[in-house]
Formats: structure tokens, C-alpha cells, sequence
């Protein structure tokens, strides 16, 4: 690529399904990705190479540090869910690959949490409503949030709170096969 920074990534996953029993299954799932970041350092304009009157006529005297670097990366996972619920773990970043170009830079495990459940309130399968969570955290950033989705036939509202953060709201369409959701 052309710009300063590339970052390219080629991720395999991988993810069974088994039925226990009534409906639930386990769908266990794990990844594997080759990442390669390259900079271009002559994109790089560093204070050494500006001239107060002319601007930038001087090549720097900074010696460039690494212009590329290259790893592999595993995450892994477990979803549990029936037809009401489901509830799910991930670990992605499992081996801490170093992706540091100046030095060392190892990027930290990131845990998720998700759940939901699903409600059919008057009998009627026309009405949907899905309260559900999710928790994130890395390194020393953890994040909460909640959500509410109603569909009704093929239209789906929703809202959500990204906990002391933002608010969420949610609108989308319902086919048979795929569903197509704006959020903001």
C-alpha cells in the first residue's frame, strides 16, 4: 500500500457446532492470524528537516528504526445457545504478539463477555424482545454495555447504553436469511 502505516492481516477461523440436547448446541471456535505492519519512513517528517524560512529542505539525521514486522496471533472462544438464550466467551490476542516497530509493543489479551435472551410476551411470535449484554476488557480498559431490541414482524428498534459513555439506538429490516441494521 501506499500510505505510512500498513497493517495487513490474514486471519483463519475455525468453529464447529454440537448438539447437546432440546436445542442447545456449543459452537467452540478458534483462530489464527498472520499479521505484517510495515512503515514508510520517508513519509515522515521530523523536526530536523524544516528550515525556518524555505520549510522542509533538510534530510533528517535520525536513523530510521524497523520498517517492518511480522507474527501470528491466536483467539479462541465458546458460544452456548438454545433458541431463548445464548451466552458467549472470547480470549483474542492469546499469545501477546509483539507488534512494536520502535521496540517492543505486545498487544494485550482482550476478554469479551456477551449474553442474551430472548422474550415472546403475549404468545405471539410476532412480537421480539431481546435484552442482552457485553463486557470487554483489555489491558486496563473495561467497558459495559446493555442493550434492548424489539422486533415486531420484520422491523427491528432498539437502544442501548454503552455504560458512562454513550447512549445507542438501533433500527434495521428482517429477511429470511440476513438482517440489515443502522446503528448510531
Amino acid at each position: 500500500g501506499g500510505g505510512t502505516l500498513n497493517t495487513t492481516r490474514i486471519s483463519h477461523s475455525y468453529s464447529p457446532t454440537f448438539i447437546i440436547k432440546d436445542k442447545i448446541s456449543i459452537k467452540p471456535a478458534l483462530e489464527f492470524t498472520f499479521f505484517q505492519k510495515t512503515m514508510n519512513w520517508d513519509k515522515i517528517t521530523r523536526g530536523d528537516m524544516i528550515d525556518p524560512r524555505y520549510g522542509f529542505i533538510y534530510q533528517t539525521a535520525e536513523v530510521h528504526a524497523r520498517s517492518g514486522k511480522s507474527g501470528v496471533d491466536f483467539s479462541g472462544g465458546l458460544l452456548i445457545n438454545s433458541n431463548k438464550w445464548n451466552v458467549g466467551f472470547a480470549a483474542h490476542h492469546i499469545t501477546q504478539p509483539d507488534e512494536g516497530l520502535l521496540g517492543t509493543s505486545k498487544l494485550p489479551i482482550k476478554y469479551t463477555i456477551h449474553s442474551s435472551y430472548t422474550l415472546t410476551p403475549f404468545d405471539s411470535s410476532h412480537f421480539v424482545f431481546t435484552p442482552s449484554f457485553f463486557v470487554m476488557k483489555q489491558h486496563q480498559f473495561l467497558t459495559y454495555m446493555v442493550n434492548l431490541s424489539c422486533n415486531y414482524k420484520w422491523i427491528s428498534i432498539g437502544t442501548g447504553y454503552r455504560v458512562n459513555d454513550a447512549m445507542l439506538a438501533m433500527i434495521g429490516v428482517n429477511f429470511k436469511f440476513f438482517k440489515i441494521n443502522y446503528n448510531y
